[in-house]
């Protein structure tokens, strides 16, 4: 394609056309913004595709009908190089006040301050990639610092990653992530998942650190504005995901008034359950080399923030669908289960100060148990 038959006049016109047509748009944006924001709230990705899209392109990266008609030309937000330079604060004040010596103008006079920030906040989390720069969002600065290097810029997955580990991360642009809680991805946070690359954050960062990388990700990548009903967590095959939920009640008793005997467990345990488990309980025994999923790891984080003794309890009577853990109630008593898991959690699971693994410690290629 050449442009020496490029007419400015006429693509001028063009422009102006185009720029009033968003301008009528906007009075109507303008005489509904109240409503709006006290039922369904600002409608970012409308603003943008009315008032910016024309300049900075459907995908916000630069590449528009103005694009070469204009200089300098308009920002392309995926840059790396954009992102680490526009802090939330400047774009608002560009948004609101314009750019001199650039086609950008202000808009203040045109949409209310709600709505400027919420186009600046949509512009961030739908095209700009995370930078460690960025002090002015937390979550978004942690996030580019420890988990893009696995997750990727936007949250797909790092090439490296999705060909070099085993399962991969997770891609949180995939729609079938969509249902996982807010709950669920802030114990996976602090505790790792455990059989997979996933280390556990918890003594690294704050409680409300993780939260923040934790909503950065929901809203930038999984487009969650709200969170999901803790009744929409994934299941895993046997309807149950035994580390799908939060934190929970580590000294829940076993059910159904059962008391039982670790000594009693132990013997039992190293019978029926070292093969697989390993004598120490890390899923190290002889047989795990040939079982796929892995055994469970007892001494992981997770494990160690979630199986009580009536989890344990669940679990050994259930078994696993899908993986080569049996249901021990068809060969065992409900007594002889509540030994075992009485051992389990003594011997491995209830250790408080050793309750996180090693800095930088992973299990690879694993799967729950």
């Amino acid at each position: 394609m050449t442009y020496s038959k490029f007419n400015p006049i006429l693509f001028l016109i063009s422009l102006l056309l185009i720029s009033l047509s968003g301008l009528a748009r906007a009075d109507e944006v303008h005489k509904h913004a109240a409503t709006d924001a006290k039922t369904s709230g600002v409608d970012a990705a409308k603003l943008y595709h009315d008032f910016c899209s024309v300049c900075h392109g459907d995908r916000g990266d630069g590449r528009s009908q103005a694009q070469s008609g204009l200089n300098p030309p308009p920002k392309n937000f995926t840059s790396h190089k954009v992102a680490a330079e526009l802090t939330r604060e400047r774009m608002i004040r560009s948004i609101s006040e314009g750019r001199p010596g650039t086609a950008m103008s202000g808009w203040s006079k045109r949409l209310g301050d709600e709505e400027i920030a919420a186009l600046a906040d949509f512009i961030r989390t739908e095209f700009m990639p995370a930078v460690t720069t960025d002090d002015s969002d937390t979550g978004r600065a942690i996030y580019a610092k420890n988990c893009s290097v696995c997750h990727g810029d936007r949250g797909q997955g790092a090439i490296w990653a999705r060909s070099g580990l085993t399962p991969p991360p997770a891609n949180f642009t995939d729609p079938a992530l969509a249902n996982l809680s807010r709950d669920r991805m802030i114990f996976s946070v602090t505790y790792g998942r455990p059989q997979t690359a996933m280390s556990a954050w918890g003594k690294r960062f704050s409680a409300e650190e993780i939260e923040a990388v934790v909503d950065y990700i929901r809203t930038s990548f999984m487009h969650v504005r709200t969170q999901a009903p803790a009744n929409n967590t994934p299941q895993t095959a046997s309807g149950h995901d035994h580390d799908a939920h939060g934190p929970a009640d580590i000294m829940a008793p076993l059910p159904m008034g059962l008391i039982g005997n670790a000594k009693m467990g132990g013997d039992l345990y190293q019978q029926n359950c070292a093969d697989c488990h390993g004598i120490s309980g890390d899923g190290q025994g002889p047989r795990a080399y040939f079982i796929f999923p892995k055994p469970r790891d007892f001494r992981h984080p997770a494990a160690r923030a979630k199986y009580s003794r009536a989890h344990l309890f669940e679990v050994i009577s259930d078994g696993v669908v899908g993986s080569e853990m049996p249901a021990w109630d068809k060969v065992m008593t409900d007594q002889e289960i509540a030994h075992i898991s009485e051992y389990v959690f003594d011997a491995f699971i209830h250790q408080p100060a050793a309750a996180e693994l090693p800095a930088g410690s992973h299990d690879h290629g694993q799967h729950t148990h």
